[in-house]
């Protein structure tokens, strides 16, 4: 799953190539530890930018370069990390993800000299687990109408650019996604597929920018932002009631392309996405991936909201991408 860039003049639509790069290209090591139910705890960190010195490194065009660590085994940290710069300009970017300390770290720079190679990069940070809720006693919990969970995402970091980010095009965003459970997957939908329950969606910088989840044929569906912030906030919360056990998956991302000569940005956050989880009164949750360990208090019994914002999914989109609209 990734955030790709908009359309880019002269290049082929790197949503549609990412994403079979993305699905073509992930490795999954042999005696990953059996998750609950089946569901596959997994760490991703990626980065893919055009430039001219694109070498087409996983990629089968030499304008761009890919870069995609995946883990499952046992949910190890993923890292990545990319960087280019030449007369034309540069471009760097960084991405962590760690279920262990529950940290995502994306960072994406770019600088445009002379306004001729029109740089971009997209770099994503991701990560999902499964969790299972019991009683004290270890019995399994029986969740009410009145069941409440929720994440928490403490964010913090920097976004600079030579002119606003909106007369720019670059953003960063936040996508969590809730799934049913023993289906997470990172090679299969996870967002708007057919195992997918709900999704919340942060549009962080650049408020009017629009995007587009994207499966492995390229079909497109746009995404209906949770909240749209100038700045980065300094956390975000989603609760929902999921009527038992369940998956889910987070992405940190941010991307952006360039055309003007002396323009530049820097979406920092590197200084780390940190996410939390508390589960409902007189539940004990556990994670799948054994890694996860950042969990709260145990909220107490409260009606939960209509979704209102909140999409609740249906259909059978597949996973690997989403993609941001087409500009112009």
């Amino acid at each position: 799953m990734g955030i790709a860039a908009s359309r880019r003049t002269g290049v082929a639509s790197p949503a549609r190539c990412i994403g079979l790069a993305a699905a073509v290209g992930m490795a999954w090591a042999a005696g990953a530890p059996a998750a609950r139910a089946g569901g596959i705890p997994f760490t991703e960190a990626l980065n893919f930018s055009f430039n001219p010195l694109g070498s087409g490194i996983n990629y089968p065009n030499p304008c761009c370069d890919y870069l995609n660590t995946v883990n499952s085994a046992p949910a190890a940290p993923a890292v990545s990390n990319y960087a280019q710069s030449g007369a034309w300009g540069s471009v760097s970017g960084s991405a962590s993800a760690n279920l262990a300390t529950g940290q995502l770290k994306v960072r994406a720079s770019v600088v445009d000299t002379d306004g001729t190679a029109s740089p971009s990069l997209q770099t994503n940070a991701i990560f999902g687990d499964s969790f299972h809720a019991s009683t004290p006693g270890g019995s399994p919990f029986t969740w009410s109408a009145r069941s409440q969970a929720a994440f928490t995402l403490n964010l913090s970091g920097l976004l600079t650019s030579s002119a606003p980010l909106p007369t720019l095009g670059p953003d960063a965003f936040v996508v969590l996604s809730i799934l049913q459970p023993g289906t997470l997957d990172p090679a299969k939908p996870l967002i708007n597929g057919p195992t997918a329950e709900q999704y919340f969606y942060w549009n962080i910088g650049n408020p009017g920018k629009q995007v587009y989840y994207t499966d492995p044929n390229g079909n497109s569906q746009p995404l209906t932002p949770t909240g749209n912030f100038t700045d980065i906030p300094p956390s975000l919360t989603a609760s929902f009631r999921p009527n038992g056990d369940f998956d889910w998956v987070l992405l940190l991302g941010a991307s952006g392309q360039l055309s003007t000569a002396g323009s530049s940005f820097d979406l920092d956050l590197s200084h780390t996405l940190t996410v939390g989880y508390a589960g409902p009164d007189g539940s004990v949750t556990t994670a799948a991936s054994r890694q996860f360990a950042n969990f709260g208090p145990t909220l107490p019994p409260a009606s939960v909201p209509e979704p209102g914002s909140l999409a609740l999914l249906a259909g059978g989109l597949a996973l690997t991408l989403i993609r941001r609209g087409q500009q112009g």
